[in-house]
């Protein structure tokens, strides 16, 4: 249930984008999604979802957005408008594309919707936690930063702004009736993400010579292909998009690179993005 006291600051007119903050187990994709679900009825509501190991709105290691139907009874009616391809699970290590991948759907977002929310991952403690959430609100400049909290383990970062004439804090208490999730509960509910985007795959080849390749030189590329299987890569458009992801089957040393991936044959493909996680076995079988 949505509190009132947020409900009213989200009807306001000024109030565009929402950021949501919690540690994990707090209920923040709750609330992101009851809120996103009451002003569906009365605006255009996006939402993007930065919580790259846990997505609900593209695949695990992508930033995602979406705009909410008005009638949409969960996460899967919400058609993904758009990724950015982190290529990880946490965003430890991995800062500055969460970051970028999280402004650059947030703008694509505000361009096409009247309020947009914005979820993010657990990841709050220490330092890290501290710069990624508080360089993320920077470069979002939201109107309005929500933090769920079991105690006051957020106020380290809530703090940051009490300040400030913007961005607007509001704090709520975890529910009670908020389940923790056991590691093995997570590591399942991603392989079931990555079986439901791969079940329509198929094998496409690319002249990788011929295109970027990411994080990976191509002479190491071309040096380590058997060890390449699995890995799972993003596919730009020549426009610097991702498109789509891909598992690779097989690299081909002189030049071909062939992957297992959804991506329709209309994709003319730019770059090939490599990540650091590979597809649990059984997937693509």
């Amino acid at each position: 249930m949505v509190p009132k006291s947020l409900h009213k600051k989200a009807e306001d007119p000024s109030c565009r984008v929402i950021v949501f903050l919690g540690g994990v187990d707090t209920g923040k994709t709750t609330l992101v999604w009851e809120l996103a679900a009451e002003l569906s009825k009365s605006y255009t509501v996006g939402v993007v979802d930065s919580d790259i190991g846990q997505s609900h709105l593209g695949p695990p290691t992508t930033v995602g957005w979406g705009i909410v139907p008005p009638d949409a009874g969960g996460w899967e009616d919400v058609e993904v408008r758009g990724i950015y391809f982190v290529g990880a699970l946490s965003p430890q290590g991995h800062l500055l594309p969460t970051v970028v991948g999280t402004k650059l759907l947030c703008d694509e977002a505000r361009s096409l919707c009247d309020k947009v929310l914005v979820d993010t991952t657990g990841l709050i403690w220490g330092d890290v936690g501290r710069i990624l959430k508080s360089t993320k609100v920077d470069v979002l400049d939201p109107d309005l930063v929500v933090g769920m909290q079991k105690g006051r383990e957020l106020e380290p970062i809530l703090n940051l702004w009490k300040g400030m004439l913007r961005p607007q804090v509001l704090k709520f208490q975890t529910s009670p009736e908020v389940r923790s999730k056991t590691w093995e509960m997570r590591y399942t509910y991603r392989e079931e993400q990555f079986r439901r985007y791969f079940q329509d795959a198929r094998l496409i080849s690319i002249r990788w010579r011929e295109v970027g390749i990411y994080h990976l030189s191509p002479e190491r590329l071309a040096e380590s292909g058997d060890r390449q299987k699995g890995r799972i890569v993003s596919l730009r458009d020549r426009k610097g998009k991702d498109r789509a992801l891909g598992a690779v089957y097989e690299v081909d040393p002189r030049g071909v690179l062939t992957v297992w991936t959804p991506l329709g044959d209309d994709v003319e493909i730019g770059g090939v993005l490599f990540g650091e996680v590979w597809l649990p076995e059984g997937i693509l079988s």
